[in-house]
């Protein structure tokens, strides 16, 4: 098993997508830490953020947006002070249209997805598209 005093050598040059297919909550968060300590950057979503305590949320909240689909669970997951990526047909105050949608921009080169490590910038919003936009405006709009 790699070493987190290895983790330089592994992940130093890169950019980390954590959770690509799967819920990054479920790596320990020292080794998260660490991880984004030496990389040049990474961004993260979780999904399951609501069903842990504020405190554990926020902790992977420093790294992770909540991935969020509804008005409430966006409300919530602003009310705990999470950064949240908002999939939804509607763009909420206080967001930013993503960028990969906007300006083309990769999300390896935009980093806006880091969770509260970018405490100072808006969330992330972004419009459904791709083969499951009906799945998806249909789960936005159920409120």
């Amino acid at each position: 098993m790699l070493q987190p005093k290895h983790y330089d050598t592994v992940f130093g040059d890169r950019k980390v997508r954590f959770g690509a297919y799967g819920n990054p909550s479920m790596i320990p968060l020292g080794i998260v830490s660490a991880i984004a300590k030496v990389s040049k950057g990474w961004t993260g979503y979780f999904h399951d953020w609501h069903m842990m305590s504020a405190e554990k949320a926020k902790a992977y909240g420093k790294y992770f947006m909540a991935s969020t689909e509804t008005e409430s669970s966006r409300c919530k997951a602003s009310n705990i002070g999470l950064r949240y990526f908002h999939v939804s047909p509607n763009q909420p105050e206080n967001t930013i249209e993503c960028l990969s949608d906007t300006k083309g921009i990769s999300c390896a080169d935009c980093q806006l997805c880091q969770g509260l490590n970018k405490s100072r910038l808006q969330s992330v919003w972004i419009n459904p598209h791709g083969s499951k936009v009906a799945k998806a405006n249909a789960v936005a709009l159920s409120e």
